[in-house]
């Protein structure tokens, strides 16, 4: 198998900012990369943020695919 390298453009690191920042960076990278996928880091206490970041942007491709 080969091993695709992933760069640090389609990363994104959570941190102390509200979610919806992340959420807004998370989508601006799938809007202007074009790539099918975005990685979202954290560490500690922002783990719990970067899976609500996560949480958020799922339901919002769900909803906005289904129209």
């Amino acid at each position: 198998m080969a091993e695709e390298k992933r760069t640090d453009e389609n990363v994104i690191y959570v941190g102390n900012k509200p979610p919806m920042s992340y959420v807004l960076a998370v989508i601006t990278q799938f809007n202007t990369t074009g790539s099918e996928e975005v990685v979202i880091k954290a560490r500690g206490r922002a783990i719990s943020r970067a899976a609500d970041t996560a949480e958020i942007v799922c339901r919002w491709e769900i909803m906005y695919d289904s129209h």
